[in-house]
């Protein structure tokens, strides 16, 4: 899709649509360094009992980012350290931000719904997205599985770019991603480890022309490939990669699809073995961040 889009959302103050919104000031006037302030546009809650041990999909991305922060902010003065408060949208039950004062900018999460089901709240969170991207240059977007195939159909759908079920079958656990150098050089980090974190996708994005020239792939990995997509100063997505997820999580959610039949149960074996291995996620978070923090 291309194009101006008019944005209909309201601008009113943030806290009169969520309220958290008065939270989000004083974060912003109490820290002594910076605090990268972030909407999460919530495609799915987590059941019950990950929200108790983990927090919402706002909390997992805020916890994931602030141990991004640690290597970032040694051997800095305070007032140049970064923080990061992250605010919950349930995008499913129509709760957006009426107003970005304030906000650098925002996520969009996984989800069970593929990105090509006919659900009106899908639909609705393409045109916030488009309205964002066309309307609020300053705002920058993330998005991970179900939010990087969004972004990925929804902004760059006119040059052939596309979800579809993926032809290697699910990808779980710890993948490595192997790094375009197009993308690798705009992160110093990379240069000294691969990115690798927890998947569970059977859907995957494809291209069937060229890019257009400001946007590049982050990678691929072996059975994927575009592991993601960028944009320099605007987009940033990671494949049905969830590097905000810890390995409790994921071995919840993958004993959970094998329950109910959508991971066959004779390679779950493998699978959880995969979830068990080391990653790097806290470098995916650092390079977020770095994609955050550079006009």
């Amino acid at each position: 899709m291309s194009g101006n889009v008019e944005f209909h959302m309201p601008v009113q103050a943030l806290m009169h649509c969520h309220p958290q919104g008065s939270d989000m000031t004083r974060a912003a006037t109490k820290a002594s360094g910076r605090v990268l302030q972030i909407a999460v546009l919530e495609c799915e809650q987590m059941p019950p009992y990950i929200v108790q041990s983990h927090g919402n999909f706002a909390k997992i991305f805020e916890r994931w980012l602030l141990a991004g922060t640690h290597q970032l902010n040694i051997g800095k003065p305070a007032h140049e350290r970064i923080s990061v408060k992250a605010y919950s949208f349930n995008v499913k039950e129509g709760h957006y931000p009426s107003s970005f004062q304030g906000i650098d900018a925002i996520i969009i999460s996984g989800s069970v719904n593929g990105v090509n089901d006919d659900l009106p709240w899908i639909a609705t969170l393409r045109r916030f997205l488009l309205g964002v991207y066309h309307n609020l240059p300053w705002i920058k977007i993330f998005g991970s599985c179900f939010g990087h195939q969004l972004i990925a159909q929804t902004l760059l759908g006119d040059h052939g770019v596309h979800v579809k079920r993926s032809n290697g079958g699910w990808e779980v656990g710890v993948q490595e991603v192997y790094h375009d150098d197009s993308f690798a050089q705009n992160f110093p980090s990379l240069s000294e480890s691969p990115m690798c974190y927890q998947f569970l996708h059977s859907d995957e994005v494809v291209a069937e022309d060229n890019l257009p020239p400001t946007w590049s792939s982050i990678g691929s990995s072996s059975l994927c490939q575009i592991q993601g997509l960028y944009q320099p100063g605007r987009v940033l997505t990671y494949q049905q990669g969830h590097p905000e997820f810890d390995r409790i999580i994921m071995n919840d959610f993958v004993r959970r699809l094998v329950k109910a039949g959508a991971i066959d149960a004779a390679v779950s074996g493998t699978y959880l073995a995969f979830v068990e291995r080391d990653d790097t996620r806290i470098l995916a978070a650092e390079v977020f961040l770095g994609f955050l923090t550079v006009d």
